[in-house]
């Protein structure tokens, strides 16, 4: 079972990955310097996702292959998959052109995300709480 909520403990290369999906720089300082909470429910193939940052949060709603609009940190509009293998949600968002990647692989003690942009890749933990 992947539902639960996640507390970011460790964040490496963050702000150059925000950097390379093309957020702004102010954006970018003020999100690599947050400690998210992430709280995932599921239900059979339908997901909620919630991050929740000193700046905003986010909510997704999704069905697992199935394409949906996310409205990035930054207001921007991107057409969103998720697929799943195992204990991993593999979030594949195309925005301009271009193609970034969330995975996110749940552990019973926490959550490990990698994040990739054009070349730029970040690792953030999280313990479960």
């Amino acid at each position: 079972m992947i539902s639960g909520t996640y507390e970011m403990t460790s964040s490496d290369n963050y702000e150059e990955y925000l950097k390379a999906t093309g957020v702004g720089r102010a954006t970018c300082k003020i999100e690599a310097a947050s400690k998210p909470t992430v709280e995932l429910t599921e239900d059979g193939d339908n997901f909620k996702l919630k991050t929740t940052t000193t700046l905003k949060t986010i909510g997704l709603v999704f069905t697992l292959d199935k394409e949906f609009v996310e409205e990035t940190t930054d207001g921007r509009k991107c057409n969103t998959t998720v697929t799943r293998d195992g204990n991993t949600l593999i979030q594949t968002q195309k925005l301009d052109g271009q193609t970034f990647t969330i995975t996110r692989t749940f552990r019973d003690d926490g959550l490990d995300a990698t994040f990739e942009a054009n070349g730029a890749v970040s690792r953030r933990s999280y313990k479960r709480i």
